[in-house]
Order: C-alpha cells, then structure tokens, then sequence
C-alpha cells in the first residue's frame, strides 16, 4: 500500500487557500468598484441654491426699498407694517405647507415628487405675485377708485395684496424644501439630518449672490432689473427641480423608495421638533420626551403643548417669538437705512455677501456644534450675537 504524498496534500490545500483568498479580494474590488461606479441621486444642494436666489428676489432686504419706489404712499413705517404682516403669514401657515407637501408625497408613486410638486406651486405663485407688481403701471387704478369709491389709496392696497401672496408662496415652498431635505439624508448611507445645514449651506451662497446681482442689476438697469431676475430664478429652480427627479429614479443604491417615506422614528415634521427640542442636550424632561417618542404623528396643536409643558419649551418659544419680533423690523428696514446713510444698491447687496461669508463656517460645522454645545446653548448665542449686531447698527451713524 502506498504512502500518501503529504507534501502534494499540503501544496494543494495551499494552493486552493490562495485561490479562494484571491478571489475573495477580486470580488472585494469588483464590489468596491461597482460601488464606485454606482449612480447616486443629487443631494437636495441642488434644490436650494436656485431657489434661494429666488427668494433673495421675492422676499429679499431690496423689497423694502422696492417698494417705496412703486408708490410714493409707502412710507417707513407702511414698509414695516406690510412686511411684518408678510413675516406673519409664513409663520403662521408654514406648518400647513408642510403638511400639504407631506399629503402630497403620499399620493405620488416616485419618492420626492410630492414634494416637489408643491414646491413648484410655491414657486409659481410667488413668482406671478411678484410680478403682479408691474400690473398697476398698466391700469388706471385712481379711474378704477373713483369707479368704487375706494376710501383708501387702492394701488398701495394692492401692493400689499401681492405681498400677501408672497408670504403664502414662501409658507409653501420652506417646509416642502426643508422637509425633503431632511427625508433625502436620512435615506443617505452614512448620513445624517444632523448634516442639514450643510445643505443649506449652499442655498446660503446664492441667497447672498442672488441678493448682489439684484443690486448691480438696480443699478444700472433700475428696478425693473428684478422682474427679469425673478423670471429668470425661477425657471432655474424648476430645471434644478426636474435634474432632481431624473437623478432620483436613475439612483441605483435603491435608498428612494416609497418604503423610506416618513417613518415615524426619522422623517416625520413633528417628530424630528419633538426630538430636537427635547433631546438630553436641549435641556427636555426625560417625561416629555417618552410623551413624544410614544406617538409617531403628533398634531401640531397637541406638540405645542407638550413643548408648553416645560419650562425650558416655554422659554424656546418666547426667545424665537423675541427674536423673530426684532428680526422683522431690523432686517426688512435694513436697506432703507442703509440708504439714509447714503449707500448704493450695490454695496447694499454687499452686506448680504458679507454675512453669508460669516454663516458658511457655522453652517459646515452645524453637526459639530449641535453634538457638542446642543441647540439651546446655540440660541443663546445667537441672539446675544444678534444684539450685538443690532447695536452696531445704533452706532454707525456716530
């Protein structure tokens, strides 16, 4: 009987472990590869900065100025008066937008058209109420006053109006973006909605290179430079809308489909408040936040009194209230004291860069600072840094 060939036995063991290790690492490759080769979807960057050059037309700091040029009744404290109301009706009907781009979202069969198809009826909305500022120069509205015996000046009141339509174009279009925002990065491998203000970082930039063209543009063209700039926005955010869409059903990572939609413990409007608001870092009682983490949609109504419910909620809602109270008057009076002082268009356009040059910093490192100082201790400071720039403001003249 013959001996076995160990030494055979032992070289072909060695040689298939090698073999088997070898394909291992081309199907490693291959996978890394086709990884790599893998076409993903446009972040929702691609969103923001068309559209906010859009809004840096439509309800950007020019329109205050933009409107004492269109009628001679405007005065400061009518401009305040009428963009405040503005700043009223996104607020108040933000939270109905939102819900209507959700509602919408359900019905569509592809992920993110809901969405966006509320986004683009904002646009179109607030693009014609822009433009509806033009009407009055072609229709004899003191003929029309006399007609209904109108007590008021009717022109202003119109004006007004199409502000009012504004407002309920940016209530629509805010929370549609920013709610599809936050779905798109929690459907990110790897991602976060931490990651938000990278995001919005990009739609910071065209916010202030919107603003600069509108003011170079007023200058040399006056202001009917800005119906040219808001038509021309706007179809840049539609064409950015479809790249968008093509992007997301070409995705082959399979991260966009219906089953990603709004799941309770990520994409749902309130649920991600309940859990920014009172998480362990803003400072919300462990009882708040079982309240809120045992129900995955929370009425609007109900979740403000759950936040009610707390001191430190309590506290939230008067420093916003505060806040956004000081906002509405120094940022939409801004460029008409900026005019006092004797600047251009231009140069005001510049102050908006100015500051976006600051915000891009703070909104790269958004994740960083929320994990380490919370967003409590972050309002805080942003107030006490929009004190201190208010207080400038007092002493410029000087």
């Amino acid at each position: 009987m013959s001996k076995p060939n160990h030494d055979l036995y032992d070289n072909g063991t060695e040689g298939a472990s090698q073999l088997s290790q070898k394909a291992g690492e081309n199907g490693l490759a291959a996978a890394s590869t086709s990884k790599h080769n893998a076409y993903q979807a446009f972040r929702p960057r691609l969103l923001y900065c068309p559209l906010f050059a859009w809004s840096a037309v439509t309800a950007g700091k020019f329109i205050a100025v933009f409107l004492q040029q269109l009628s001679p009744q405007f005065s400061d404290n009518n401009v305040g008066m009428t963009l405040s109301g503005q700043y009223a009706i996104t607020s108040f009907l933000a939270g109905w937008g939102g819900s209507l781009a959700d509602a919408t979202e359900r019905k569509c069969e592809n992920w993110g058209c809901g969405r966006l198809k509320v986004t683009s009826l904002g646009v179109l909305l607030g693009t014609l109420s822009f433009l509806g500022h033009d009407l009055p120069q072609y229709i004899n509205f003191r003929h029309l006053q006399e007609m209904i015996n109108f007590p008021g000046d009717i022109q202003m009141c119109w004006h007004i109006m199409m502000r009012c339509i504004t407002a309920v174009s940016l209530a629509i279009v805010a929370p549609s973006l920013d709610g599809l925002a936050l779905a798109h990065l929690n459907c990110i491998e790897g991602s976060s909605q931490s990651e938000f203000g990278i995001e919005r970082m990009y739609g910071a930039v065209f916010w202030g290179a919107g603003s600069l063209a509108a003011g170079i543009g007023i200058d040399h063209y006056g202001f009917g430079f800005l119906y040219v700039l808001v038509v021309v926005t706007a179809l840049a955010s539609y064409a950015s809308m479809v790249v968008y869409l093509v992007s997301i059903q070409q995705d082959s990572t399979n991260k966009f489909s219906k089953k990603n939609f709004l799941k309770p413990e990520s994409n749902d409007p309130a649920t991600i408040s309940c859990q920014s608001i009172n998480s362990p870092e803003s400072g919300g009682s462990d009882d708040t936040r079982q309240k809120l983490e045992a129900k995955s949609d929370v009425p609007a109504f109900d979740l403000f009194l759950l936040i009610c419910n707390e001191g430190y909620g309590k506290a939230i809602i008067f420093f916003v209230f505060t806040l956004a109270t000081g906002i509405s008057v120094v940022d939409n009076l801004a460029f008409i004291y900026f005019d006092f002082l004797g600047s251009s268009n231009t140069m005001n356009g510049c102050t908006v860069v100015f500051t976006v040059l600051f915000e891009l910093p703070l909104f790269y490192l958004a994740p960083f600072l929320l994990k380490h100082h919370g967003p409590g201790r972050l309002l805080l400071y942003a107030g006490g840094a929009y004190v201190v720039r208010v207080f400038g403001y007092t002493i410029v003249p000087e």
